[in-house]
Order: C-alpha cells, then sequence, then structure tokens
C-alpha cells in the first residue's frame, strides 16, 4: 500500500499527527490526511493551525498544500486540492450515485466526466455509454424514459467498477478508498466551479446594471425651450380687444 504525505510546496511534510485530538491519526496515511483536513473550513483556516501548531513556518504560509505519493519511482500530487468542511459529503457514496444521475441533462459536466476516465480499462464500456447517451440528448429534446433509465443503470456499474474491487478468496467487494476520493473530489472541484462561474455571471449583471443606472443620473437634462407661434386664423387676446 502506497503511502500519502500531507505537504508544502510539494517538498516537506507535515506530521500533522502532532496536532492535539489529531494524535490518533497517521500522518502517511490518505485516509487519516483526509479525515485532517476535512475538519477545516477553508486552506486559511488549516495554515492557520499548522501555524499556530508550528508546523509549517510564516514564510511558508502563502506556498501551496497539497498530498504527494510515490508511484513507480515518481512523485506524484493528488488532483483536486485537498478535501475541506463542505467537501465531506461528496464521500458518501449514496450522495456520489443520486449526484451523477441528477446530472443526466447537464452535458458539460458528463463531458468533462468522460474526459476524466476516458483512459480508464475499468471504464471503457461506461464511457461509451455516455457519450452515446449524450449524442441522443443533444438531438432530441424529449428523452425517452427507457433511456433515462439505462442512463441509470450506466452510472451504477460506474460506482460499482471505480470504487470497488472483489475479492475472489473471501467473495467479498472492498472499496478503494482513492478511488472514492478521487470521484468525490472531481465533483467537489466541478461544483466549485459552477458556482464561482455563477457568482461571476451574477457580478457582472449587477456591474452592468449599475452602469446604466450611474449614466441615466449622470447624463445632463436638456431643456427645450418652447417658442410661441401664430398660427394662420388664431386671434390674440389683444385682438379681440379683451386687453
Amino acid at each position: 500500500m502506497a503511502n500519502y504525505y500531507l505537504t508544502v510546496d510539494k517538498q516537506k511534510i507535515i506530521e500533522f499527527n502532532k496536532i492535539p485530538n489529531f494524535n490518533n491519526l497517521k500522518y502517511k496515511s490518505l485516509i487519516d490526511i483526509v479525515e485532517f483536513t476535512s475538519y477545516f473550513r477553508d486552506e486559511t483556516h488549516l495554515k492557520e493551525t499548522l501555524l499556530n501548531y508550528k508546523l509549517i513556518k510564516e514564510t511558508e504560509f502563502n506556498k501551496r498544500l497539497s498530498i504527494i505519493y510515490n508511484y513507480n519511482k515518481e512523485v506524484k500530487t493528488l488532483m483536486y486540492g485537498l478535501t475541506y468542511e463542505d467537501d465531506k459529503k461528496y464521500f458518501d457514496i449514496e450522495y456520489i450515485t443520486y449526484y451523477l444521475k441528477s446530472k443526466k441533462n447537464d452535458y458539460v459536466f458528463l463531458e468533462k466526466l468522460c474526459n476524466r476516465y476516458r483512459n480508464s480499462y475499468l471504464q471503457g464500456t461506461n464511457i461509451i455509454l455516455i457519450r452515446n447517451y449524450l449524442n441522443y440528448v443533444k438531438f432530441n429534446r424529449e428523452i425517452e424514459r427507457e433511456l433515462e433509465e439505462e442512463f441509470d443503470e450506466t452510472i451504477n456499474s460506474f460506482i460499482k467498477l471505480e470504487l470497488f474491487s472483489y475479492d475472489k478468496k473471501n467473495k467479498t467487494y472492498k472499496l478503494k478508498y482513492k478511488s472514492l476520493r478521487d470521484l468525490a473530489m472531481f465533483i467537489a472541484y466541478n461544483q466549485r466551479k459552477e458556482e464561482q462561474e455563477e457568482i461571476k455571471k451574477y457580478q457582472k449583471i449587477e456591474k452592468q446594471e449599475k452602469i446604466k443606472k450611474d449614466e441615466k443620473v449622470d447624463k445632463p437634462k436638456v431643456k427645450v425651450k418652447k417658442k410661441n407661434k401664430d398660427i394662420d386664423g388664431q386671434m390674440s387676446f389683444e385682438d379681440m380687444g379683451w386687453i
């Protein structure tokens, strides 16, 4: 089993189990690293704690935290950053299954999912089925119920193959924790990106509306003087002898 390390700038290993309340965790365990980081709201909250317990220096505060591991004698970095408090829900397999099925009409997300797992020898058939589904829904407004059910079955198969391995000796399925972490953080990362894009869109609209409002306020009002013109056949009060 590979060892994983929480690091500063991919170099300095952080032995976070030196912090009280986390002494029972192993700093080389991926499960324990995730459990530790998910206790914190965000990176700033985590770094403040590490700094407080002298596990990082002030000069390292702005450096990137990441998880590294050794694969085929090469140091690799886990994708999608660290797991924080709001990300924990994505580690629930039932929630992951529900989330992926709920994205059946989200073409952008499904394309990203296919691209992420397109080189997986386990997921070859499932990726083809998801792409076929995407091609159909792109050109058909109404989706047949049978096709939706097939999509749900594909997601079930995807989850089973990606997150579990079969132990022939004990005839049981074993959870592949790194695969769970990778899929959970892929979802969390994309969810954050979607939320950030929505915020940017809202801010852009708000900015445009403010500009329009300011232009209306700043625009000088031009007063148009009305000229009194005598109209043929029209008599003034003076002509009528009233004045």
